[in-house]
């Protein structure tokens, strides 16, 4: 669960950054209750929530030598294909000009639990060990929050 918050001139996102964490279990309804009802510089602003409802997700690979082709035919596919799950509105793929066997996969999902769900999906479906076979060592995974 995500959700924004302005203070003054600043705005907030609170995001879990990891999945094994506790969630945060806090709604905007409740939040404003929780918030003095004197302190108009501190308010939950419904822009905000838009604008930063989504997870960003930073995916890293460092993918084998012998893999390189296959692996950038598969990102090709990724990045067509990502959007499409339900809960994924974006994903972009880049690489690492200086290491080339370094690839970043950026997602935005609707929330990290729409992610969390996806992964678990590839897993059981066998299509994750599709993807590990191309790596050399397990991938990085970060949660962002917008500043």
């Amino acid at each position: 669960m995500t959700f924004g918050l302005t203070c003054a001139t600043k705005r907030y996102i609170v995001l879990p950054t990891d999945l094994e964490s506790p969630v945060l279990k806090i709604s905007l309804a409740s939040l404003v209750q929780w918030m003095p009802a004197a302190s108009p510089q501190f308010v939950v602003s419904q822009d905000a929530k838009r604008a930063h409802s989504a997870t960003t997700v930073l995916v890293q690979f460092q993918v084998r030598t012998e893999s390189r082709e296959a692996f950038a035919k598969l990102m090709q596919s990724v990045k067509l294909n990502l959007p499409q799950v339900p809960g994924c509105l974006e994903a972009s793929v880049f690489i690492s000009e200086g290491q080339p066997l370094r690839y970043v996969l950026v997602e935005q999902w609707e929330s990290a639990a729409r992610h969390a769900a996806h992964v678990r999906a590839l897993q059981d479906s066998g299509e994750w060990r599709a993807i590990e076979q191309h790596l050399d060592g397990a991938p990085t995974v970060e949660y962002l929050l917008e500043q």
